[in-house]
């Protein structure tokens, strides 16, 4: 299940998978796969004020991979591309 809302703090599909910002789609590929892209201070300030370092994750990897991204990110940062990939029937 997934709701879908607008802003850059809200957007798209909730993201309960690690934490961070949700997932709304900007492209795909044609090949399963959804495409996003956040800018670097936007995906900080956002995991910064939701206190995604706090969150219980039940994917504790995934979040762990987003955390050392966070860790590696500043202000001039190139922006973070996120690619989903969908389940095939």
């Amino acid at each position: 299940m997934f709701y879908v809302s607008f802003g850059i703090d809200k957007g798209g599909f909730n993201n309960d998978f690690d934490g961070s910002m949700g997932f709304w789609p900007r492209a795909s590929s044609g090949q399963y796969e959804l495409i996003s892209y956040y800018n670097a201070i936007d995906m900080i300030d956002y995991c910064d004020k939701n206190h995604v370092r706090k969150f219980k994750s039940n994917f504790p990897a995934q979040q762990k991979k987003l955390l050392n991204l966070l860790d590696k990110l500043d202000q001039d940062s190139n922006p973070v591309i996120q690619i989903i990939t969908l389940k095939k029937n």
